[in-house]
């Protein structure tokens, strides 16, 4: 029994401590999230690209800065990174201090609905962050730049060549995960098989630092659709990573050091595909480096887009020697020579990806097929920094 004038619980009233329990703020998330977006501004160096930004602006409307199309095309690409990167840390920032709000009415207003929402938001959050952080890892000379993909089929014959096919609609699908461009700017398909070698541009900001712990030989073991008796076969392809860069990255490249060569580009099977012989190989005669285009009807657009490869594999090579180079003058092993093998794909009889360098693995190798390769890029990151850090 009750006594008289004593206080009685509203009806509910534990059912409401309770809701609004569930409904709490995740500070320390809310905090952590922006102590992590703090110090990847800090490293990216916002005031200094703040400046930069200023500076480029002015120097874009001087007259004549547009004169020069490699100078413009330059200038517009720097802009336009400074500004997406100067943007997205500030959207980060706003973002994360409205779903700090949203998730205090949820709480106010017992919105189960809301703070759902507020939580969804709080993990795309994180995960962005944490993107922005990996790009103030990236600080090599040319990590900003676009990549260069070049996949050639090894060992394994047409397993191979399939095998070839298939990494390069993963690397396609990574890029598009990203929301970058990408183009083929050179492929020779085998009919009914796979490729015999492609050239993938990836159009997106740091994609070849990010990319760049791609290159190397990628090994695939599965039931072969090429054997009648349905056996497990090995196939390999080589993935060749370089940074996408314009002539003015190597001024010492002269046209007597280049040959030039024009030939009737095929399609499957063997069919033209062009009507003239639009397809055009450079080759850079000191070093026998070579790169191919047959994207367009147009010589002149093929042979223009032929010379930004080979300038991305130059460019490529002598930062491979400058880094042997170093290693040499610190008493270090030299980086694994190119042909090293990277990671396996293991199809059957069991699924699993593992990387050779780094030990991560997953058992979900569909996925990675579509393109989710972020743990191993994020992997190999911290991986090369250790390394660079112990030098």
């Amino acid at each position: 029994m009750i006594a008289s004038g004593a206080a009685v619980p509203a009806a509910g009233g534990h059912r409401g401590h309770a809701e609004a329990g569930r409904l709490a703020v995740p500070e320390q998330r809310l905090q952590e999230a922006a102590r992590d977006l703090d110090r990847a501004a800090a490293a990216l160096d916002i005031p200094g690209k703040r400046r930069e930004l200023a500076r480029l602006r002015t120097a874009a409307a001087e007259p004549g800065t547009w004169s020069d199309p490699d100078h413009a095309v330059r200038l517009s690409g720097r802009l336009a990174g400074l500004e997406r990167q100067l943007g997205a840390v500030t959207d980060l920032a706003a973002r994360l201090e409205d779903t700090r709000t949203l998730f205090q009415l949820a709480q106010e207003e017992g919105d189960a609905a809301a703070h759902g929402e507020a939580g969804a938001e709080l993990d795309a959050l994180t995960g962005q962050i944490a993107a922005l952080a990996r790009q103030a890892s990236l600080t090599g000379e040319h990590d900003h730049l676009p990549a260069l993909l070049t996949i050639t089929p090894r060992s394994g014959g047409e397993d191979a060549q399939q095998w070839a096919a298939a990494l390069l609609d993963m690397y396609t699908a990574w890029a598009h995960r990203r929301g970058d461009r990408t183009e083929v700017y050179d492929i020779a398909c085998q009919a009914g098989v796979g490729i015999r070698h492609a050239t993938l541009a990836v159009h997106g900001e740091y994609a070849y630092g990010l990319l760049r712990g791609e290159h190397g030989v990628h090994r695939r073991v599965h039931i072969s659709e090429f054997d009648t008796q349905r056996r497990r076969q090995t196939g390999f392809a080589a993935v060749e990573v370089a940074p996408l860069a314009g002539p003015a990255a190597l001024p010492e490249l002269r046209e007597r050091d280049l040959r030039v060569d024009v030939f009737r580009a095929s399609g499957p099977g063997g069919q033209g595909v062009n009507t003239t012989d639009s397809a055009v190989r450079v080759t850079h005669l000191p070093t026998g480096i070579s790169a191919t285009c047959r994207k367009t009807r147009s010589q002149a657009q093929n042979k223009a887009t032929a010379l930004k490869v080979l300038y991305g594999k130059l460019l490529h090579a002598d930062l491979q020697e400058r880094e042997a180079e170093r290693a040499r003058r610190r008493g270090q092993a030299a980086p694994a020579a190119w042909g090293a093998q990277i990671r396996n794909y293991i199809l059957m009889p069991y699924q699993l990806v593992k990387d050779v360098r780094t030990g991560v693995q997953t058992h979900d190798v569909a996925a990675v097929l579509d393109g989710a390769i972020d743990p191993f890029i994020d992997a190999m990151l911290r991986h090369s920094a250790a390394a660079h850090a112990a030098a």
